[in-house]
């Protein structure tokens, strides 16, 4: 404050209100110059479908014109697709450890968020396709080694089909009696 006041009692107070306004005139265009490089930001990652950059951006500049509804719905669009994506990636590496049912728990995700996305209806009818291959043949190992009593190797098959098929509530009670008769059998030993 006192250096305000010295500065106006060395100027007249006409250039002291001028010099002021200049102040304020280069602050408005500084903030406007920011918002400018901001929106051509944003719509550079949007272009490269960079959404995580996007979503930087877009709060960024929510903290410039926080009442925009343009800004906010772009900031929306960009959280939701960046949220998409992650889940996108997500599947894919489940697929490719061969988690087949929670990368389809994970695509079917997807589509309840955007039914379009993507390839994911393609990819999701195709995995339902392996998935119910991987258990019939499950269930034929199964089959073959209850047959044969090898408990060991039909109690892995089960589990292995109980990933796949969790909700099959028979499996739960067949693996029970498959761990008691191996009880059995190693307390025999």
């Amino acid at each position: 404050m006192e250096k305000l006041q010295e500065e106006s009692s060395k100027q007249t107070p006409v250039l002291w209100v001028f010099e002021r306004t200049a102040k304020i005139y280069i602050a408005y265009n500084f903030r406007k110059d920011r918002i400018d490089e901001l929106r051509y930001q944003a719509i550079e990652a949007e272009r490269r479908s960079d959404w995580r950059k996007a979503v930087e951006i877009y709060s960024e500049l929510t903290k410039f014109e926080n009442e925009n509804q343009e800004i906010i719905s772009k900031l929306e669009f960009a959280k939701e697709q960046f949220n998409l994506k992650v889940l996108y990636d997500k599947a894919q590496k489940y697929l490719s450890d061969g988690k087949l049912l929670l990368a389809y728990q994970t695509f079917e995700h997807i589509i309840e968020i955007k039914s379009d996305f993507k390839d994911v209806a393609k990819l999701l009818s195709g995995l339902k396709i392996q998935i119910e291959q991987k258990i019939e043949k499950l269930q034929e190992q199964i089959t073959l080694f209850r047959e044969e009593n090898n408990f060991e190797a039909e109690e892995k098959f089960l589990i292995e089909l109980k990933e796949l098929s969790p909700e099959n509530k028979s499996l739960d009670s067949r693996l029970i009696e498959i761990q008691q008769q191996l009880k059995i059998a190693k307390s025999i030993k």
